[in-house]
């Protein structure tokens, strides 16, 4: 991510190896500053790789937790047992490549997510770095740089709600793609899926889910990029570079950096935190489509809204159903976190760079 270091009067800057650039941005595009379209094309880029590559995970995750049954190996009348078990048996029932569906949904979600997200997060950041030093008369440097982990938070919640304005009818799209029983489809592809939905239902349709996905998303959003940054800080203060070398032997050696470390960490702790809202938010996207499930997948209860889904979860299941899918939803979020934010700083390097060397 680009740092934003409010608290100094030096233009700040992003590493990769021993490449820096200045990312302060500005209003006007300058040979070696990030542009706000470097900042929401390396935002789609990487929201559309990572999602390729961590599909199969949502996948596991959104059966899990639309299932109201115990997911428990001793238990007779579930579908899905374990996470191994829910694995083999999408591929045994449904194919393979049943670990990518609602992939199109997805990819047009996590493009627009990635594109709104990472844009939006550095144009709030540029609007909080020059209001703190118009204000440099009344606010210490050392409070700016106090202040920097609580103002993180805040631009990272403003972008994650704008994120999911935009990007929220294609969640509810992909959750009830991959919901929905084989035998008979009732949605044939992402486009059927939102002509259904908007002859059916309206725009309601597109957003249900949609409190309960902002009560989950600005947290989200606001951790991730609040402790992203602090870990990245805690790396530099530890290792004084980006990266870190891992020894192979004969003399070979590879570089993690420090984006895909720091990444991992902050989306491991941001989504444990609210995951009990991601878990109401599928339930309650799938509202209005419960025919869809069929009896294949166990119970389907018919939930009136958000209140009464929390009620409801607790008085039939217990408070350790609100962790459902848990750990499938930790390794995705660890490892999509990772690729977010180092496919995101390599994407926009890489684009800077090329520009730089057109205008040589």
């Amino acid at each position: 991510m680009v740092d934003i270091n409010t608290g100094s009067n030096k233009d700040d800057t992003i590493s990769n190896g021993n490449h820096q650039i200045n990312s302060k941005p500005s209003s006007s595009y300058d040979i070696g500053q990030p542009h706000q379209r470097h900042f929401a094309l390396a935002g789609l880029s990487s929201g559309c790789l990572t999602r390729f590559l961590c599909q199969p995970l949502d996948v596991l995750k959104i059966r899990l937790q639309l299932q109201i049954e115990p997911i428990s190996r001793t238990s007779e009348s579930s579908k899905y047992r374990s996470v191994a078990q829910t694995f083999t048996c999408i591929i045994r029932e449904e194919s393979l490549f049943a670990l990518w569906k609602g992939h199109v949904s997805a990819q047009i979600l996590s493009g627009i997510y990635g594109m709104v997200s990472f844009s939006s997060f550095e144009l709030f950041k540029r609007i909080s770095s020059n209001w703190i030093s118009s204000h440099q008369q009344i606010i210490s440097q050392d409070c700016a740089l106090l202040s920097q982990p609580l103002i993180n938070f805040f631009c990272g919640s403003l972008s994650g709600f704008c994120a999911t304005l935009f990007s929220h009818p294609f969640d509810v799209v992909r959750t009830r793609i991959i919901s929905q029983s084989e035998h008979p489809k009732t949605y044939l592809s992402t486009y059927s899926a939102l002509k259904s939905i908007a002859y059916k239902e309206g725009l309601n349709g597109f957003y249900r889910g949609f409190l309960p996905m902002i009560t989950q998303i600005m947290p989200l959003s606001g951790i991730q990029f609040a402790s992203y940054h602090l870990f990245k800080k805690l790396w530099r203060q530890q290792f004084q570079c980006d990266h870190y070398p891992i020894q192979l032997g004969l003399h070979l050696h590879f570089n993690i950096q420090s984006s895909f470390i720091c990444g991992a960490m902050a989306g491991t702790v941001a989504k444990f935190l609210v995951y009990p809202l991601d878990l109401i938010k599928k339930r309650l996207m799938i509202r209005g489509f419960e025919h869809a499930r069929g009896s294949n997948f166990g119970k389907v209860p018919h939930y009136k809204g958000f209140i009464h889904c929390i009620v409801h979860t607790m008085e039939n299941e217990n408070l350790a159903a609100f962790y459902k899918g848990l750990l499938p939803s930790l390794f995705k979020a660890n490892l999509t976190t990772a690729l977010y934010f180092w496919l995101y700083e390599s994407i926009l390097l890489m684009m800077i760079k090329a520009d730089e060397s057109r205008q040589r």
